[in-house]
């Protein structure tokens, strides 16, 4: 009797650990916020070919509007696009810290 107890108890262990480990993963809202700015970057035109890797640091105000504080982009174009297409634009992403500084790196690759 005392080993089908045993038995019982490791068994309701192994199903709750299984479960636990099965859980969701919380969602990231650093990686939506990703997305979101790469939506808004997207298909830059230049008169020149670029290949730059910019950070950019921006933060969310509390109506959801992105402020760009600044860029390291070499050329001036380059920076004033990114301003251009990401100052004062609504994001709607659930969770996301506001007033926090962000940094995002992003890869400008064109010929």
């Amino acid at each position: 009797m005392k080993n089908i107890k045993s038995l019982g108890i490791a068994l309701v262990f192994t199903f709750l650990a299984a479960h636990l480990s099965f859980a969701d993963t919380p969602i990231d809202p650093n990686s939506d916020l990703r997305t979101a700015v790469t939506h808004l970057l997207i298909n830059p035109e230049f008169t020149s070919s670029v290949d730059e890797r910019v950070r950019i640091s921006f933060f969310v105000t509390a109506d959801d509007q992105l402020v760009v504080l600044k860029t390291d982009a070499r050329i001036r174009e380059l920076d004033e696009y990114i301003k251009t297409r990401m100052n004062y634009h609504k994001v709607d992403i659930d969770n996301l810290d506001t007033n926090r500084v962000y940094h995002l790196k992003v890869h400008f690759k064109l010929r």
